[in-house]
């Protein structure tokens, strides 16, 4: 597998917090505690995704990869979302190999989000 087995559309932003904004528009300090739970818990999402690859635990892999799925999605984090929904099911499809190797997209994707959200001002 290759980051090219991962379609990620560059048209894709990197961060687009308008599904947020639509919710919590109005309530900044929600953001900012989501926004902080997000990077607090990505440390420990992507080590137990690699832990579950080094030990062949396909479920514990997927699981990582779905809870991390859903806190993009929420957090607008458009190209994580779709790279750990595609870790997701190569995980429940047993494809251990092939997640190990999207990893690497995905810490990319991952510091991105990251750098984005720390050029943020607060209420952006």
């Amino acid at each position: 597998m290759t980051h090219s087995t991962i379609a990620l559309q560059t048209s894709t932003p990197v961060l687009d917090q308008s599904r947020l904004l639509e919710q919590f528009g109005d309530e900044p300090e929600v953001i900012a505690e989501l926004r902080d739970l997000f990077l607090e818990d990505l440390p420990q999402q992507i080590a137990s995704m690699r832990l579950g690859v080094a030990s062949g635990d396909c479920d514990g892999v997927a699981r990582a990869c779905h809870s991390l799925k859903g806190a993009s999605g929420t957090f607008g984090a458009e190209r994580v979302f779709r790279v750990t929904q595609a870790l997701e099911q190569l995980a429940r499809e047993g494809k251990l190999e092939e997640v190990t190797l999207g990893l690497d997209l995905l810490q990319e994707e991952l510091e991105k989000v990251v750098a984005v959200i720390h050029s943020l001002k607060p209420g952006e």
